[in-house]
């Protein structure tokens, strides 16, 4: 049986590890001359949090954690609920392919020959464990790469639960990636 890598997804949430996870990303498909997916999964918030009302809207809430809101508060409390909240999903979702696009720039910009392309990513919403796995299934990929965020004893002594629940499950082969000690 020979290995062939020819569709690789990468899973970001945007922390350190997971620029490294894009680095070994690209670096793995220039060698194979593979494609990368890059996928980022918006945390889908309960209904009682998804509209708190005035100046208390979840903004800074969002993937990761890594500040980007799930809510806008320029549009204002007038009672409309789900403007608010489609509008706030709307604008989450630009604002990671934003994300993004700005970490392939700083790939390209560290390597030009990087084969990483921004037309190749996708923002879900929902569980991210479960985003994932659902994506490796539908898209016929042959690898999935991602950060591990290593939150605590909790989630397991060095990895982080997305990517404990991801690798768990995983029907292929799943590299996490941790930040270099150098």
């Amino acid at each position: 049986m020979e290995l062939v890598i020819k569709k690789i997804l990468l899973a970001t949430d945007f922390s350190k590890n997971a620029w490294q996870a894009l680095r070994y990303a690209a670096a793995l498909a220039k060698q194979n001359k593979a494609q990368v997916t890059c996928l980022h999964v918006l945390p889908e918030l309960p209904k009682e949090l998804n509209y708190s009302g005035g100046p208390n809207l979840l903004y800074g809430y969002g993937p990761g954690y890594s500040g980007v809101p799930v809510s806008d508060p320029k549009i204002g409390d007038s009672g409309r609920r789900e403007q608010i909240s489609r509008e706030g999903r709307e604008r989450a979702e630009e604002m990671a392919r934003d994300h993004i696009r700005n970490l392939i720039l700083k790939l390209k910009a560290e390597n030009a020959q990087t084969v990483v392309s921004p037309q190749h990513s996708l923002i879900r919403m929902g569980n991210p464990v479960e985003a994932i796995l659902d994506e490796t299934e539908s898209g016929a990929y042959d690898m999935l790469i991602m950060g591990r965020r290593g939150h605590g004893k909790l989630r397991g002594p060095r990895t982080g639960g997305v990517a404990l629940g991801v690798v768990s499950r995983s029907a292929i082969p799943v590299l996490v990636v941790g930040t270099p000690k150098h």
